[in-house]
């Protein structure tokens, strides 16, 4: 049996056909997606579980993170050989643990800040010396996260920190004087934007 084909949550796959130039096109009940083949080596990452992988990143050094829905962060080197798992204390060790629950997304920055957003657990920022800071929405803080569902990180062309939320829409991270890390969203200064 492959390892790949071990996986609990397959896609649905109504009809599929190859074209001419060796692409294989996939039609699902709500998408098309289609595969391409090249010469590239294609890597399995074991998890150790067959639970669903939501955030890939490629680190700065090369390597790959990648988060699951059970709260696993895990490092692999550049040849994809795993070697750590990211603590709740920010720390990598070799031991199997959970960093939180349900990892939907991983950003890092240059210096090596990652950024985790989390299904139901809020933003977490983890330094490169492991201190580890955890945002959540607080109904007595108007400048807190407005959603604990993060499913996404960019940087805008300004260099601040978009985070999609499931249920808040987008909220801005922007530092105030004092240096602490605020949240502009539809709750706070983006009045136009209803979140939806």
């Amino acid at each position: 049996e492959s390892a790949s084909l071990r996986y609990h949550h397959l896609p649905k796959v109504r009809r599929s056909f190859s074209d001419n130039q060796g692409n294989m096109w996939l039609l699902g009940p709500h998408n098309l997606s289609v595969v391409t083949f090249k010469n590239d080596d294609v890597r399995f990452f074991e998890m150790g579980d067959n639970r669903e992988v939501r955030s890939v990143l490629h680190t700065n050094d090369g390597g790959i993170v990648l988060g699951n829905i059970d709260g696993y962060i895990v490092r692999y080197d550049k040849q994809g050989k795993r070697e750590s798992f990211l603590s709740p204390s920010g720390r990598w060790q070799k031991e199997r643990v959970t960093f939180s629950k349900n990892i939907y997304v991983l950003s890092e920055e240059e210096d090596g800040t990652l950024w985790i957003g989390s299904k139901g657990e809020g933003l977490f920022i983890v330094k490169p010396d492991g201190s580890v800071r955890n945002y959540r929405h607080s109904a007595s803080d108007a400048f807190s996260l407005n959603s604990d569902a993060i499913y996404d990180l960019r940087r805008d062309t300004k260099g601040r920190m978009m985070i999609a939320t499931f249920t808040g829409g987008l909220n801005i991270a922007v530092e105030d004087e004092a240096g602490e890390l605020k949240f502009i969203h539809c709750g706070n200064k983006l009045k136009l934007y209803d979140g939806k």
